[in-house]
């Protein structure tokens, strides 16, 4: 057992609170929370060194590089609601294969892109619930507090502008980063070349928000979650 799961637990029964009163969805929550406290740079360790999250079935998910992300909001987001299997379905795929540029090359088309996504969907063989366990994992976002329109979430965001500044001033070619990163770590070096661009001018930014403040904030906003559902969270 998870020993900040049995002290989350301890606290709440200091708040009159048993685990009987939790449904299995907070429990399971508060469970996934404490992990992600015990071990909050797993997913952006097996990030940096190129690591995919891998299935049982040996289905492999990257978080979604910026190639990915904007053939989901250019094509698959305009072919299908997002709420849609199809659109799901296009997620995985663009998860499976964001770093195949070749992949992606003729999907601009809605009858190839549904023939090659349907073609993965039937080579997929996990249960649901590691499918989207293992989703979460490789979409894991960090909360930079940088702004919506750069913090890698797709619509919204300038890629122009980061793929010119990174490539600039790191001197590696654009299409590394659109395919070779996810979109999420192209933002977090985009913002640190800034960070240390004002550092040279003698100015600071505010420091930026890691995966332990992510972690930390994720397993509080459960913490409330529960004791708002109980009528707790004023005591």
């Amino acid at each position: 057992m998870n020993l900040l799961f049995e002290k989350e637990v301890a606290e709440l029964n200091q708040r009159g609170i048993g685990i009987a009163e939790l449904t299995p969805d907070e429990i399971a929550e508060l469970v996934h929370a404490c992990d992600r406290m015990q071990n909050p740079y797993r997913d952006a360790n097996l990030e940096a060194v190129g690591m995919p999250v891998v299935l049982s079935d040996g289905t492999t998910l990257f978080n979604l590089t910026i190639g990915a992300t904007v053939w989901l909001d250019e094509y698959a987001g305009k072919w299908w609601s997002a709420k849609s299997k199809s659109y799901f379905w296009a997620m995985v795929y663009a998860l499976a294969n964001g770093r195949n540029r070749d992949a992606f090359t003729t999907l601009t088309d809605r009858d190839m892109a549904k023939s090659a996504i349907m073609k993965m969907a039937l080579n997929t063989h996990v249960t649901e619930e590691e499918l989207l366990q293992g989703i979460e994992r490789a979409v894991h976002k960090r909360e930079t507090g940088t702004g919506k329109h750069l913090q890698g979430t797709g619509q919204g965001s300038d890629w122009g502008e980061i793929l010119r500044t990174l490539e600039a001033t790191t001197g590696i070619p654009c299409e590394h980063w659109v395919w070779n990163r996810s979109a999420d770590w192209c933002v977090q070096t985009y913002h640190r070349q800034n960070q240390f661009a004002e550092a040279m001018k003698g100015r600071s930014l505010p420091r930026m928000k890691d995966e332990l403040d992510a972690a930390t904030n994720n397993l509080a906003q459960v913490r409330f979650s529960i004791l708002h559902r109980l009528g707790r969270d004023a005591q």
